[in-house]
């Protein structure tokens, strides 16, 4: 098999039980409220961009 193939087939199923697990995760989070899960969301993507701006600070130094 090729490895576009492989990857279309994991791709596939990857979305298979993303579409079989967020039913439950909407069930769990309907508790909460929305501006929970975007002041949730705005704190988490600037802790993660922060890591990705550390990392790629490093990684530009390695390569210039």
């Amino acid at each position: 098999m090729s490895s576009e193939y492989k990857k279309g087939i994991f791709l596939a199923l990857g979305a298979y039980i993303l579409w079989g697990i967020l039913p439950i995760y909407w069930r769990l989070i309907d508790e909460i409220g929305a501006f929970e899960i975007l002041a949730l969301r705005i704190i988490f993507s600037v802790i993660f961009m922060i890591f990705v701006l550390i990392i790629g600070k490093n990684q530009r130094n390695a390569f210039f």
